[in-house]
């Protein structure tokens, strides 16, 4: 996700009203050390309509048996082709409707419809489904890996998601595990319940939401070309290649996969209405900061479920700085103002 700094001309101290956050930031000095004076202003702006949703590239419900050894895709040049033996029963939506009771004997390879790699060259994909986990451990929902053989244990190359009855975790690695710093482990679930799950993948960022909330991001991966190398590799529903295989041990329906990143609002996530800034040290929205000291703000967006992500801007680093994490610098004495934008939409400010 970019982050991109703007930097503007601000003269005033005076915040602007809005109903979301009113929060003006000032400084005083002593007498021995010049002040720095920051201010914020909030506003609300109007929603911007929805994008429309693109078409998915997959799309497999589990309604109906697989013919000849695979299921059909309901949109999209795609397959989903049987390993071990169909097992199909009663599904999330209805009692007319089936989902893949996936085990061991049971998980899919889902390619286009040639048998050519379905991820092969892209960079964004956004993958939902719905699940009713059974245990803990391996459960392997989904699994993209250069090849199907075996993972390499000291230099792991995949991009995966593990979908428990007590976490959801996500897992990005290219030649190594890298301490982890590509990775999403969330507690989200409970068992025998069923839950929906959306990872959408752009570049170095995946964005994990579950029942249509936000859950986490992670900017720290590979992309998903350079996980997957010149073959786009291969894509497999409710197995992972460590060791001999592990498994997904529950209910899976509903998998849809678009080759592109979806937003918030494409998935029906809510979209955020107003971003309210807090901080220590902040009185009636002022912040006094001596040179080279440094206060830290946080930003809370509203409604709860949206994503909560900012980008925090300086509209006059000369004089305090601010870093992507909400820690105010005071750089020489006078005034600047500090800006929260949301990432899921950056017409929402304070």
């Amino acid at each position: 996700m970019r982050r991109v700094t703007r930097l503007a001309a601000c003269l005033t101290a005076v915040s602007t009203l809005g109903a979301g956050l009113i929060m003006p930031i000032t400084a005083v000095a002593d007498d021995a050390t010049p002040a720095v004076q920051t201010t914020t202003t909030s506003a609300n702006v109007r929603a911007a309509a929805n994008t429309a949703t693109a078409d998915p590239i997959a799309s497999f419900d589990f309604n109906s048996d697989p013919d000849d050894g695979a299921f059909a895709s309901a949109q999209g040049d795609a397959k989903a082709t049987v390993q071990g033996t169909v097992d199909l029963v009663n599904g999330k939506d209805d009692d007319n409707g089936k989902a893949a009771q996936l085990g061991s004997g049971f998980w899919l390879n889902v390619t286009k419809s040639d048998g050519s790699a379905l991820l092969n060259g892209l960079d964004d994909v956004t993958i939902s489904y719905d699940s009713k986990a059974a245990a803990t451990g391996g459960q392997w929902t989904v699994f993209a890996a250069p090849t199907a053989g075996a993972v390499n244990g000291s230099a792991p190359t995949y991009v995966g998601v593990l979908d428990r009855t007590d976490k959801t975790r996500v897992e990005r690695y290219r030649n190594g595990r890298a301490s982890d710093i590509a990775t999403i482990d969330k507690n989200t679930g409970t068992k025998d319940a069923w839950k929906h799950v959306d990872l959408v993948i752009s570049g170095k960022t995946a964005k994990l939401y579950v029942d249509k909330k936000f859950v986490a991001s992670n900017v720290n991966g590979e992309d998903l070309k350079s996980i997957l190398g010149g073959s786009g590799g291969v894509l497999q529903i409710g197995k992972g290649n460590w060791g001999n295989g592990e498994y997904f041990t529950g209910l899976l329906d509903n998998l849809t996969i678009y080759g592109s990143a979806l937003s918030a609002a494409d998935l029906g996530i809510a979209s955020p209405t107003a971003i309210e800034i807090s901080g220590s040290n902040v009185k009636d929205g002022k912040l006094s900061l001596k040179e080279g000291n440094s206060a830290s703000l946080s930003a809370t967006v509203t409604p709860e479920g949206a994503e909560p992500t900012v980008t925090w801007e300086s509209n006059n680093p000369a004089v305090a700085t601010v870093d992507a994490k909400g820690k105010v610098t005071g750089v020489k004495a006078g005034t600047a103002t500090i800006t929260a934008a949301s990432e899921a939409d950056a017409a929402k400010t304070a």
